[in-house]
């Protein structure tokens, strides 16, 4: 058993039942409509069967329907007893050419366990959840799509995971198996310069953006930071380097340095504690620092671009009947509200301009 796959068991048999845990392999329920909770999971089915990483290149055999699934989290904007998840996740994934299937947190480890081979990758997305909190739904939600996903991958399958802000921070947490990896830094809506390390140019990562836009993300605040905590240097270093690329590192306020992006050596998990998605698909007016330039556009464009190439090398089979069953898991079943209007007081409703709540 791989070491990050025992230590991440471990957190789990820490952490709580697995009555708690993930998922979305959900059916809408008859009676509820539309934004209701399903009442009943809906089983893997034969029809779908994930293959092993098509080895003709981008294009040749790739998923030409994709799903990837993105975990919901309680607290704002979702009203209590309900999950959200921000809409520029799902406008990221739409952007990557997929589509997108929400993964509840709190459903049983067999709901994942069911959805999983239907899709084609997975997002932990940024939020304000904390993750070391006991019995965490989210974390616990996390902690079995990495077992799962750990497995795919060392079975010879493709299975990417792409962990944002608070997301990268569970993805550290989880392949370290410390909770404590986390410092505090001073760096809430703090865009910032891209400092990059020799190992860029070994990763996958940002292969194809171009020496221009490579100086760019270096000499420009490019990437939007909005983070309390973050992960020292020398924690990766003793932690996580045996298996993961250092790419770039940024400063805080405080002018401390933190890892802002990461990538499994031979696996594809992506970590960014900054926001790729909200370049394009964010307009929080109090998010000062956050940047809408032409070149801030064309990195998330480029970034969409990776992630869709990435999540096509999974070949999942589905036949043509198995599209009305997809259909219930997609995300459109939920509502989409506009979370993000000023307030008569001042500041605005949520950090998101908009958000879909489970």
């Amino acid at each position: 058993m791989a070491p990050a796959v025992s230590r991440a068991r471990g957190r789990l048999g820490r952490a709580g039942p697995a009555t708690v845990l993930v998922a979305a392999v959900l059916l809408l329920a008859a009676a509820g409509g539309p934004g209701a909770r399903a009442s009943r999971p809906l089983r893997g089915g034969a029809g779908d069967r994930a293959g092993r990483q098509d080895a003709g290149g981008d294009n040749a055999g790739g998923d030409p329907r994709p799903l990837v699934g993105v975990v919901t989290q309680s607290g704002s904007p979702a009203p209590e007893g309900h999950t959200y998840i921000a809409a520029s996740y799902i406008k990221f994934v739409e952007a990557s050419g997929a589509r997108a299937v929400p993964i509840l947190e709190g459903s049983t480890r067999a709901e994942v366990e069911a959805l999983f081979p239907r899709l084609n990758a997975v997002v932990f997305p940024g939020g304000n959840v904390r993750l070391t909190e006991p019995n965490n739904p989210f974390m616990e939600t996390l902690t079995h799509l990495y077992l799962l996903a750990e497995g795919a991958n060392e079975r010879g399958e493709y299975f990417p995971i792409w962990a944002v802000c608070l997301g990268f921070e569970a993805l550290t947490i989880l392949a370290s198996g410390r909770d404590s990896v986390y410092r505090s830094f001073n760096a809430e809506d703090y865009a910032a310069a891209l400092a990059w390390t020799d190992d860029v140019w070994q990763g996958r990562l940002f292969a194809d953006f171009g020496n221009e836009l490579i100086g760019k993300l270096a000499n420009q605040p490019l990437a939007f930071e909005n983070h309390k905590h973050g992960l020292a240097v020398a924690d990766f270093s003793q932690y996580l380097a045996a298996d993961y690329l250092l790419l770039s590192t940024s400063k805080d306020r405080d002018d401390r340095a933190y890892v802002s992006t990461i990538e499994h050596k031979t696996k594809p998990y992506y970590g960014f504690q900054w926001h790729p998605e909200k370049n394009l698909f964010e307009w929080n007016p109090t998010e000062v620092t956050l940047a809408h330039t032409a070149d801030a556009i064309s990195v998330t464009n480029k970034l969409c671009l990776f992630f869709g190439k990435e999540l096509r090398k999974r070949h999942v089979v589905r036949p043509p009947e198995a599209e009305r069953e997809i259909e219930k898991l997609l995300i459109y079943n939920y509502p989409l509200k506009y979370t993000g209007r000023l307030k008569p007081s001042g500041g605005v409703e949520s950090g998101f301009d908009e958000a879909y709540i489970l």
